[in-house]
């Protein structure tokens, strides 16, 4: 399709599981005829463009809503079109008009379409106040154009369908060449070059680089991921020694030439920051994974800001304001995350051991909500807010009493994390498993060897992923997260073979 010179850049739409499988079944029920619908989106900005992440699939009626067009075979009524158009405005959604062609693997709009919406979408904007646009799909393929109120408009670049698999689709097929390094031979013969292009464009968050977060950044810069968000406050300890990956007795010194410290000694204001060991370990590798730290916690503005952007976020932090601002930016903006954690009960009386399981919860905006299923503890959580000490303790086996932690354990669950993240970005994982839903959170037993597949609720209530208009579900940039106003800096840290530049991370809050 050509579009007029004044343009944006490309947009992406993004769908959950839930609403792209009834957009399908209401455009393809099986008769090769065309069908329409109206979809209600959230904005937000992208890295490379807008994305429009939809909310709701409003069917349109075959020869009510969907009717003979008067110089195309059929169109929107306009009484539906206006009736859409009105909620849009008042709950500030963005307004997308659908309908299907037939063929497979390309598509684009007629010239009949084009016309349409140069006629009829300058005014929609100025109705609703927000972009309007239009999607035409065909069955593996879909294109899209995207109208502004400064009359400039833009195309799709693609779709991202956020399912077992996560499936992208593009307006026609795309080449996937990877300028492979030997160094990713071995895993690219499993997944072929599309399969590490995909992992290549990602932006993975991680939040907390202690024993799980350590070794999940490992294992996805070894991957191929192409960028990671670093986010962790807290300084190295002499008992994180033995679970993070790539830390030495050296990072609990000073800076050069102190003398060497006690090899006991818990770390100080000078040890080093967690998210620089991690950086450290991931650039010596020179596998070209771009990063960005943030030794900061996740309710500050620069780290907010930076996970909004990402493809997937692991949470290996234990605090419940992280959980809190992961499901909050996962269900707002349609990003898959991924929770791991660990636990080893022991009796503080006799030490005996308890139950010993892994968990990895995984959240999709459509399931896994982690303050549906009581995972995020309001009370707790306003004792972290407002600096209430013991928080830490209550968490672990008693006051003052350090949690048991084992990197043979931590391991279980981070790879099963991202296990999952690999078969779901190239597309290996089974698309279906016994009717489970798209996220499961997976437990397991490492001394009975039992591994549980726990389906997560959902209320259709929840501030979080419900479905009332106060969800903040797919709202994107429109959701007031739980951020500070100040920002204690991060840092870019791009890594190409032996190069390691480091550059200011200047974003400030608007």
């Amino acid at each position: 399709m050509t579009f007029a010179a004044n343009t944006k850049a490309q947009w992406t739409v993004i769908f959950d599981a839930d609403n792209w499988q009834a957009l399908q079944d209401h455009l393809f029920p099986g008769d090769r005829d065309e069908h329409g619908a109206i979809l209600f989106a959230g904005f937000a900005e992208g890295r490379d463009g807008p994305r429009l992440l939809i909310r709701e699939v409003l069917p349109a009626i075959d020869g009510v809503d969907y009717v003979p067009g008067q110089r195309g075979y059929r169109a929107l009524n306009p009484t539906f079109i206006a009736g859409a158009a009105s909620r849009a405005r008042n709950e500030g959604w963005s307004y997308l008009a659908v309908h299907c062609h037939g063929g497979r693997g390309s598509v684009s709009f007629s010239s009949v379409d084009l016309a349409s919406h140069e006629r009829g979408y300058p005014s929609l904007v100025q109705i609703t106040g927000q972009p309007v646009g239009a999607l035409v799909l065909a069955e593996n393929a879909i294109a899209g154009d995207l109208w502004f109120s400064d009359g400039s408009r833009s195309e799709l670049r693609d779709a991202k369908i956020l399912d077992h698999n996560v499936l992208r689709l593009f307006p026609k097929p795309i080449s996937h060449s990877f300028d492979s390094l030997l160094e990713f031979d071995r895993q690219a013969r499993m997944f072929g070059d599309a399969g590490q292009n995909a992992l290549a464009s990602m932006r993975v968050g991680v939040v907390g680089l202690g024993g799980a977060g350590s070794m999940a950044a490992d294992m996805l810069a070894r991957l191929g991921v192409g960028c990671l968000v670093l986010i962790d406050p807290d300084r190295i300890e002499s008992s994180n020694l033995s679970r993070i990956v790539g830390s030495s007795r050296s990072d609990l010194e000073g800076s050069a030439g102190r003398p060497r410290r006690h090899i006991w000694h818990h770390g100080t204001k000078d040890s080093a920051l967690k998210v620089d060991i991690a950086a450290r370990n991931i650039s010596e590798s020179g596998l070209g994974t771009e990063l960005q730290l943030f030794p900061t916690s996740t309710n500050d503005y620069s780290a907010v800001e930076a996970l909004k952007l990402c493809d997937w976020i692991i949470l290996a932090a234990d605090s419940q304001l992280a959980r809190l601002t992961v499901n909050a930016i996962s269900h707002a903006y349609l990003i898959p995350s991924t929770q791991i954690g660990v636990k080893i009960p022991v009796d503080s009386k006799t030490g005996d051991v308890g139950q010993i399981f892994t968990v990895v919860r995984k959240i999709l905006p459509h399931v896994g909500c982690l303050w549906c299923n009581g995972l995020i503890d309001p009370t707790e959580l306003q004792l972290e807010v407002t600096g209430e000490e013991g928080v830490r303790a209550r968490a672990y086996v008693g006051p003052d009493a350090p949690a048991p932690s084992v990197i043979a354990l931590n391991g279980i669950a981070v790879s099963m994390a991202v296990c999952d993240l690999l078969l779901s970005t190239v597309g290996l994982a089974l698309q279906s498993r016994k009717g489970m839903p798209g996220a499961t959170y997976l437990r397991f037993l490492p001394r009975e060897e039992k591994l549980f597949h726990d389906e997560p609720r959902s209320d259709l209530s929840c501030p979080y992923c419900g479905h009332d208009l106060t969800s903040l579900r797919a709202k994107g940039d429109a959701v007031i997260l739980p951020i500070s106003h100040s920002s204690d800096g991060g840092k870019v840290v791009a890594s190409r073979k032996s190069m390691r530049l480091r550059l200011p991370w200047t974003q400030e809050r608007a």
